[in-house]
């Protein structure tokens, strides 16, 4: 066909063609030009077995969305560790205060993990692979994790603050910041085991690869560690809360008595704890401290409250 011969009347004809086969993917494209090629060099149908090359192209199509759901993986997981330690700094700022600079660098990288998960996400899901809403989920679910991570720590962060500017503490605070916490870590550990199941028959079913098989180990290793550590920590909380249960609440009077600041927070106190070596603290401040040691935080005695325990039965 020459130029001249290119008419408007086919160049709509062309155009109509080309929008009605532009949706279709490569294994289509793919198995209609072989068949053209086999049909114009005189050959039958029979003799090239489409079927087996349509398999053929859709399996490669598989190996190359597995690659790319590994690189994927692999980005998140960095990702992931860069959230963990700005979020200890970012916590750390919250309790102890900080700089304007290190504050707003901190708050900056929290806003941009919170951003560019989901603007990474939107733009796969755009890229249109025929991929299925399974297949997304598993592929961007570290991506997700770190969103809602970031968001989870950046509220800790501000309740913190708000806390740092009452005369005294928030009431269950602790408390609020253990649930969004927990809250998070489910939905990280049921992205994790989505992740786990899906290379899992990856592994068995499409292609088994070493790449793989470590991705795979590491992501149980993570998916153990955070659930054991959750548990441990479930645990080391009821032990507290248990074990200071015991303990009497301060009346008015004593307290006008005492006339002093909590010893941990350094803040005034209209309620508090008494220990059996007779030192007052917040019921909040306690627990915290509970969490990580078992003794006083003024004297180092042992809070024993065998004896309270006696006493109530």
């Amino acid at each position: 066909m020459s130029v001249t011969s290119f008419t408007p009347s086919r160049s709509i004809r062309y155009n109509e063609r080309s929008r009605k086969y532009h949706n279709w993917n490569v294994t289509t494209i793919a198995v209609t030009v072989l068949d053209g090629c086999s049909t114009k060099n005189g050959c039958n149908s029979n003799d090239i077995d489409i079927r087996f090359i349509h398999v053929d192209v859709k399996f490669h199509g598989m190996i190359i969305m597995m690659m790319c759901f590994e690189i994927f993986l692999v980005a998140g997981t960095v990702l992931e560790e860069v959230h963990k330690i700005v979020d200890s700094f970012l916590i750390e700022l919250g309790v102890s205060g900080g700089g304007i600079i290190k504050t707003c660098k901190a708050v900056t990288i929290i806003i941009v993990l919170i951003i560019c998960p989901i603007w990474v996400v939107m733009k796969f899901y755009k890229i249109g692979f025929d991929l299925g809403i399974l297949w997304f989920l598993v592929a961007s679910a570290s991506w997700i994790s770190v969103c809602i991570e970031s968001v989870g720590s950046l509220s800790v962060y501000l309740l913190l603050v708000i806390d740092s500017f009452k005369s005294e503490p928030i009431e269950k605070l602790d408390e609020i910041m253990y649930g969004v916490r927990a809250a998070i870590g489910i939905v990280h550990i049921g992205f994790g085991l989505l992740q786990i199941c899906f290379l899992t028959w990856n592994i068995t079913t499409i292609q088994w690869s070493w790449f793989s098989c470590i991705i795979l180990a590491i992501l149980v290793y993570i998916s153990y560690e955070r659930v054991t550590n959750g548990w441990n920590e479930f645990q080391r909380r009821r032990t507290a809360v248990y074990r200071l249960s015991f303990l009497p609440n301060a009346t008015q009077e004593q307290l006008h008595l005492f006339n002093d600041a909590c010893a941990i927070c350094l803040r005034n106190m209209t309620s508090a704890m008494i220990t059996p070596c007779n030192h007052y603290f917040h019921e909040s401040c306690l627990q915290k401290w509970s969490y990580l040691k078992e003794t006083c935080p003024m004297c180092n005695a042992i809070i024993n409250t065998n004896c309270l325990v006696q006493k109530v039965v």
